[in-house]
């Protein structure tokens, strides 16, 4: 029981010291009224997500990174617009040689 609660608490730590870092730098870049509306680690996640996807990574990359079962997932939390849902969908069927099951997304 010791070990749980010591894991536990180192846990706790790391958490808390993840979010003060997160917390830091979204200080510096947003307003303090808009940042009482962000979660600051949630911020950073999503942050990497559209930077790996602006470099060229693709949805798949990005969605195992983030640990996402469903490519849906991930790009409705990369709150993709409709244009750039497409642009991406066409670059996955064409590089998976996907035809059949997803040709409605390549319109």
């Amino acid at each position: 029981m010791a070990n749980f609660v010591t894991d536990t608490q180192a846990l706790v730590k790391f958490m808390m010291g993840i979010y003060r870092i997160c917390k830091k730098y979204l200080t510096l870049s947003v307003s303090a009224k808009r940042l009482k509306d962000l979660s600051p680690a949630h911020s950073f996640r999503h942050s990497c997500a559209v930077n790996m996807l602006s470099s060229g990574a693709s949805l798949t990359e990005i969605k195992n990174h983030l640990g996402h079962e469903k490519l849906e997932s991930t790009m409705v939390y990369l709150k993709l617009n409709l244009s750039r849902k497409k642009q991406v969908q066409k670059k996955f069927i064409k590089y998976a040689g996907v035809g059949s099951n997803f040709g409605h997304l390549a319109s």
